[in-house]
């Protein structure tokens, strides 16, 4: 893996035809981490990974090797991601830097999704969450950072509503 070219998207996990891509993402109320971790000894070195990588720089196969290794877990690489949480149900939405790339890569399309702008804000330290409650506001749930099921939620079936 390389740390600076992963998002944390899951892209070489879900194509790994051995397994050997292992994901835990763990939650503690409004933070959370994702760790990916190639197990070596498992990998089949078919390079689907490096192939089907979102960002094509994420990870790498190398023509280094070292097949000695101590301890119960053979050799493995790895990356830690910090998560992206919704404010509403507490689901994991995905990786804060999958987020940020997604917004990178939709240059202004990005302020149609409120999810990914108010990301890319909170990035940068610009959203104040204690004075977003300051402000009378008839919809304060709309400037929150939600799911894709509690956006559907407010947006379809609370719009329905009134």
């Amino acid at each position: 893996y390389d740390a600076e070219g992963c998002i944390g998207c899951k892209g070489c996990f879900n194509v790994c035809p051995a397994g050997a891509i292992h994901s835990d993402d763990s939650v503690d109320g409004e933070t959370g981490e994702r760790k990916l971790r190639v197990h070596l000894e498992e990998c089949i070195y078919c390079g689907q990974c490096e192939k089907y990588c979102t960002t094509g720089e994420g990870i790498k196969l190398s023509k280094r090797f070292d097949l000695s290794f101590t301890g119960e877990e053979g050799p493995t690489s790895e990356v830690s991601k910090d998560l992206l949480i919704c404010e509403a149900c507490g689901e994991v939405i995905g990786s804060k830097d999958h987020v940020l790339w997604l917004y990178r890569k939709l240059g202004s399309l990005a302020y149609s999704n409120p999810g990914i702008f108010l990301a890319y804000l909170d990035n940068l330290g610009l959203v104040h969450r204690d004075r977003l409650n300051e402000r009378p506001s008839h919809r304060p749930d709309r400037v929150r950072i939600l799911c894709p099921e509690c956006r559907r939620v407010l947006t379809v079936i609370e719009e329905g509503k009134t």
